[in-house]
């Protein structure tokens, strides 16, 4: 590994680790990552959130759903189901969209629906058996830079391709992000103790 590829190494995975667990908090605007479960802040009235995702590589609200359900199922006590509806009532959220996020979390297998009287969902896996490339592949798909790289190396789905002088580069620092996400668990996620320099 020469030099130039370490260095495009480093920013890349210091960049994503921070990207992946910054707890956004800017004028009274919260993510749901930013919400103790215990302690909730409610969205203020009118807040558009999608403003405030707007940067470079942000997570998009469903990636945000996704974890805070998958955080929520992966604390619960003896593995008690949790409630959709009760979830989304208690932390100010669409239970309308929780809805479409426990569909996509459900059929990647990451969650189970569970049987019985009050019903609900489990996790179903261990946090730190579930990777976060999991999570976020069975969220928005796969994971890709440029709309080129979504396709695989051999698509041609650019008529510059053959000769574009930035793909190779940016399958690199695509090859890295992956790589990093396929080694990062929600556990790790969970358990993080990062907290944003002022």
């Amino acid at each position: 590994m020469n030099l130039r590829t370490m260095y495009f190494e480093i920013i890349a995975y210091s960049y994503l680790l921070g990207m992946i667990l910054i707890r956004r908090k800017s004028k009274g605007k919260t993510s749901i990552t930013d919400r103790s479960i215990g302690n909730v802040k409610p969205n203020p009235a009118g807040l558009n959130e999608e403003k405030s995702r707007k940067g470079f590589l942000n997570f998009s609200q469903k990636v945000d759903y996704g974890l805070f359900l998958l955080t929520k199922l992966a604390e619960q006590e003896n593995g008690e189901p949790v409630s959709l509806k009760t979830a989304s009532e208690e932390n100010f959220l669409s239970f309308y969209f929780m809805q479409k996020v426990a569909l996509d979390l459900r059929r990647a297998g990451l969650i189970r629906a569970a049987r019985g009287k009050t019903g609900g969902y489990v996790i179903a896996r261990d946090a730190s058996k579930i990777k976060l490339l999991e999570v976020l592949e069975a969220l928005e798909g796969p994971v890709a830079l440029m709309h080129c790289l979504r396709h695989g190396v051999d698509a041609k789905v650019c008529e510059r391709e053959e000769d574009c002088r930035v793909r190779s580069g940016f399958g690199m620092l695509n090859e890295i992000i992956i790589n990093t996400l396929s080694e990062f668990t929600l556990e790790d996620f969970i358990n993080s103790t990062w907290r944003q320099k002022k």
